[in-house]
């Protein structure tokens, strides 16, 4: 593969590089899913702006002590014209995470603030990345007019180091992104949208819905 092919396919996967479903999704670690049980699982289907298809599926827990952590796998599919354009064929890629956050108790509600950190692995075809990234995620739990849900909007700033490698290339440099989402909770059930936007690299956007609960 060339450098220009290499550059592009950096260019390609690198806005998929998340915190978070991604560090992990700060949802269930900075704002509990349920008001009894401490572990959960979802699902999350999606779209980039460069027409990808994304699905995937997560697990996490969170602690006593403000302590959460996730794990997750997901598959982003492109186009045979994207896959060809960019990936020399390969249309699937794969990303695997893990993660957590803090909650800060010092800061008083309703306003929840977490330290977040995850550590990340895609594949695409020859194509390999890590990716370490860090933020803050900043949100309110608010009590909707019915009474049975509540909605957690959350904002994550993040900086993350990134390498990525293709057979004799490799590249590292930072990325800036910014996830914003609202968790809809009712119960032990959540729903709600998750859009991810990447300062470099394409597509520069991803969105996802998730959904899920919490039994464990």
């Amino acid at each position: 593969m060339s450098a220009g092919a290499f550059a592009r396919s950096v260019s390609f996967a690198g806005a998929l590089t998340l915190c978070a479903v991604r560090g992990a999704i700060p949802q269930e670690t900075c704002r509990r899913t349920s008001l009894v049980h401490p572990g959960w699982a979802a699902f999350h289907v999606g779209r980039t702006s460069t027409s990808g298809t994304i699905l995937g599926a997560q697990v996490g827990e969170r602690s006593v002590n403000g302590v959460g952590i996730a794990a997750d796998v997901e598959i982003a599919r492109f186009t045979d014209a994207e896959a060809a354009q960019f990936n020399q064929g390969y249309s699937d890629l794969w990303s695997f995470r893990i993660g957590g956050a803090y909650l800060l108790r010092q800061v008083p509600t309703p306003v929840a603030v977490c330290l977040t950190a995850s550590v990340e692995y895609e594949r695409l075809g020859d194509l390999r990345i890590l990716s370490v990234p860090a933020g803050i995620a900043l949100g309110q739990e608010l009590a909707l007019s019915s009474g049975a849900w509540h909605a957690v909007p959350l904002l994550e700033p993040r900086i993350a180091f990134w390498r990525g490698s293709v057979r004799d290339f490799t590249s590292v440099r930072p990325v800036f992104s910014v996830r914003g989402s609202t968790m809809f909770r009712s119960g032990d059930l959540f729903v709600g949208p998750i859009v991810d936007w990447a300062a470099t690299g394409y597509p520069r956007w991803v969105a996802r819905v998730r959904f899920g609960g919490t039994a464990f």
